[in-house]
């Protein structure tokens, strides 16, 4: 029980860490907590979203892609979420993978990812309102 604990303050404390250090755009400060926070709880979705972001602004573009990408699976599988919500944040980290497949000059996989872009709907109403600050979309 105490090592459920420990590893649980663990993952806290260095997902947070992780964080502040997103706020500050210190990219790899996030990065390198997000990696300790990864050993203590490996099945949430926002710590892949935000690796993946750390990720993508270190110019580490594959990294980035395969981590982003390992957040899609995790969100398309998470039962907590509702069918808006899973779409609304496809959208989310569609907008870094499409950018990420530019610059890589992946144009078929490209092509594919922006063909399930258009088509991704959701209703904001059916939204957890924190989605929103976490994870802005441009325009929606």
């Amino acid at each position: 029980m105490l090592n459920f604990v420990m590893s649980k303050s663990l993952y806290i404390y260095n997902y947070f860490k992780a964080k502040k250090c997103l706020i500050k755009k210190d990219f790899l400060c996030a990065y390198e907590n997000f990696v300790k926070a990864e050993k203590y709880n490996d099945k949430d979705y926002s710590l892949y979203i935000y690796k993946g972001i750390s990720e993508f602004f270190l110019k580490e573009f594959e990294s980035s892609l395969y981590t982003l990408q390992r957040a899609l699976l995790m969100i398309e599988s998470d039962k907590k979420l509702n069918k808006d919500e899973k779409n609304y944040l496809k959208k989310y980290l569609f907008g870094f993978i499409i950018d990420i497949l530019k610059i890589l000059n992946k144009e078929e996989s490209l092509n594919e990812y922006l063909k399930i872009y258009k088509k991704l709907k959701f209703d904001r109403k059916n939204i957890n309102k924190n989605f929103f600050y976490d994870y802005p979309l441009e325009s929606d």
